[in-house]
């Protein structure tokens, strides 16, 4: 859809509601089966960064009734020059700083979506008004971590696996290959490059530490599944684990970044988990780390790095070497 208004070209209706039914569908089915909320609330805050991801949001949200509830802020579409303006997710991730544009509530969660609504980022401000931050490393992790439970409980051979960049926290990294025991490949920068490598895998996981990525799936992996839904044999703890797989996978969406389905993906990870930001925070713990933005004067741009290499060099950490 953004990439259709950035285009100056007019969404058809219809794509866009079945676009926004299908996301709604899923995600309410995946919350129904889930009975125990433990420590989750579906009250948050959405940052739309003055952009597509307002306009979406609120076209999705009359479909969730009470499943999530959100609280949309910084959605005026109307004035060009507020698009990204110390708000969405680049400015949160690049900043540390919870977005402008409202007064955060302690302790409930933030989701920022950039300009174009292809990058999410979480975040929160705790009682002590301190801001916590979670990247793509952690929203892959969250969400490698609820795939690998449904594979193994569902019995299916397929093959799961995490992309990241050196960009990616080095604690995050342990955290997957070392905890959860989730194989982690790395690619150069630029989405096109992780997409690319995880799609030798069944599953493959892919997000930057932009907020920028998905999840996709093999034709294998789609063809199990199916084939075990039809399977009258099968147990019915495992048709349930394969039902809700295939509902995760309606939820997703794989051709691109798309910062909405992202969302409800989270969402359903953290509602099935019964965590809070902090339950979600304590997994792992950061190392410190901070992105900033290198000037260019008098070099051309590099599409991945940003500066020509002589200038900005990305370096692998001698753990990854």
């Amino acid at each position: 859809m953004s990439m259709l208004i950035n285009m100056n070209i007019t969404p058809d209706p219809q794509l866009e509601d079945s676009y926004f039914s299908k996301l709604a569908s899923s995600f309410i089915s995946l919350s129904k089966e889930i009975t125990t909320k433990k420590n989750y609330s579906p009250f948050m805050d959405f940052d739309g960064a003055n952009g597509v991801g307002a306009l979406a949001i609120e076209k999705l949200l009359p479909r969730l009734g009470q499943t999530l509830l959100l609280t949309l802020h910084n959605a005026d579409t109307a004035s060009p020059n507020k698009l990204n303006k110390e708000c969405g997710a680049d400015y949160v991730k690049t900043n540390v700083a919870a977005p402008k544009g409202f007064e955060p509530t302690p302790n409930k969660r933030i989701v920022s979506v950039d300009g174009d609504a292809d990058r999410v980022i979480y975040s929160y401000v705790d009682s002590q008004k301190q801001f916590h931050l979670f990247d793509g490393d952690r929203i892959a992790s969250l969400v490698a971590g609820y795939l690998m439970e449904m594979v193994k409980e569902s019995g299916l051979d397929l093959r799961l696996g995490l992309v990241q960049t050196a960009y990616a926290n080095g604690n995050s990294t342990k955290y997957i290959t070392e905890t959860m025991k989730i194989p982690v490949t790395f690619t150069s920068t630029g989405v096109k490059h992780l997409h690319h490598k995880a799609l030798e895998y069944d599953i493959g996981v892919y997000f930057e530490a932009n907020g920028h990525g998905t999840v996709v799936f093999s034709n294998n992996a789609r063809n199990l599944v199916l084939q075990a839904m039809n399977d009258e044999k099968l147990d019915e703890t495992k048709r349930r684990v394969i039902l809700r797989l295939k509902q995760v996978m309606e939820v997703i969406n794989s051709t691109v970044g798309d910062a909405i389905s992202d969302m409800l993906l989270v969402e359903t990870v953290l509602k099935t988990r019964g965590w809070s930001m902090e339950d979600w925070e304590a997994a792992y713990q950061d190392l410190p780390s901070r992105l900033m933005k290198v000037p260019c004067q008098g070099q051309k741009r590099d599409r991945d790095s940003g500066c020509r290499s002589k200038v900005f060099q990305t370096r692998w950490s001698t753990e990854r070497d």
